[in-house]
């Protein structure tokens, strides 16, 4: 009879332990999701952004200000908004452009805006409070109930400072259409930004298969502007504010979409008269993201 049953109690045994999952890794293995104390990591946003121009133009010296909306030039359009970022330890160290054309008519002028602009931005995660280690001086504390079924981090939130510098270009131009006359502005501008970033990521692969994670992100800086070139001249103010959601469908690739805004105060100097241009572009943005 023992003979008999010992087949079945093996079989039972094997089947038993084919169904029970494997425990899960220790916390002290699960990766944070916004910093990469264990290595280094670049991810990058290629997007369609879809801005409209809004603010006030000196189209003539020490006359009064123009609204783009009058000269109809604060129509959506489709550029291209590119960003790609570089995170080691804590430290990340992001580069990013767009690239802005617009034009428009109305009965007395012909109207045109051109728009590009160039930024560097370093950051570095200070405060991660869902991480083993909080802030880079604390001891390491692996949080047992922050881990997924798979063993990776479920939720990872992180605080970093910034400082960044921006290049921006900017032309503006009205041609009468009785006389051919020309106004505008056409000049460069250096600002220096400071500002906060926070990430939010969550991990769902064990939860939705064809999702990997999800990362929400918001960014926000301001700072001094500085004419260097062209009708570009004295001290104004420039801010922007950078907020999305990335859904990463595979550990490399997704779709990223959200809305971007960047307004400025642009000094210029022309025919001995200081002058200023408040002008901003702000708009939703989409496209795809990669990870590696």
């Amino acid at each position: 009879m023992l003979r008999l049953l010992a087949p079945v109690v093996v079989f039972a045994s094997s089947v038993v332990s084919a169904q029970t999952p494997e425990p899960a890794a220790p916390a002290s293995a699960a990766r944070s999701l916004t910093v990469a104390e264990d290595g280094f990591r670049f991810d990058a946003n290629l997007d369609a952004w879809f801005p409209r121009l809004v603010g006030d133009v000196a189209l003539v010296p020490g006359g009064g200000n123009a609204n783009v909306e009058d000269l109809d030039l604060n129509g959506s359009e489709t550029v291209f908004s590119g960003m790609g970022r570089v995170t080691f330890d804590r430290w990340f160290v992001a580069a990013s452009g767009f690239t802005f054309d617009t034009d428009g008519t109305t009965p007395t002028l012909a109207t045109s805006a051109n728009w590009w602009s160039i930024s560097l931005d370093v950051g570095y995660g200070l405060w991660t409070p869902l991480d083993a280690k909080a802030f880079p001086w604390s001891d390491s504390a692996p949080r047992a109930d922050n881990v997924a079924g798979d063993g990776a981090q479920r939720v990872s939130l992180a605080f970093a400072p910034t400082l960044g510098i921006t290049y921006d270009d900017i032309d503006v131009t009205a041609t009468e259409l009785a006389t051919g006359a020309t106004n505008g502005v056409d000049g460069s501008w250096l600002g220096t930004r400071f500002g906060v970033a926070a990430a939010l990521a969550l991990h769902t692969k064990d939860l939705v298969g064809f999702i990997d994670r999800i990362d929400f992100g918001v960014s926000g800086s301001f700072g001094p502007s500085f004419g260097v070139s062209g009708d570009g001249d004295g001290v104004g103010t420039l801010w922007a504010i950078d907020a999305g959601v990335r859904v990463l469908f595979t550990p490399n690739i997704g779709a990223h979409l959200g809305y971007k805004l960047v307004d400025g105060d642009f000094e210029d100097e022309r025919a001995g008269t200081s002058n200023t241009n408040d002008l901003g572009l702000q708009g939703l943005i989409a496209g795809v993201t990669i990870e590696f």
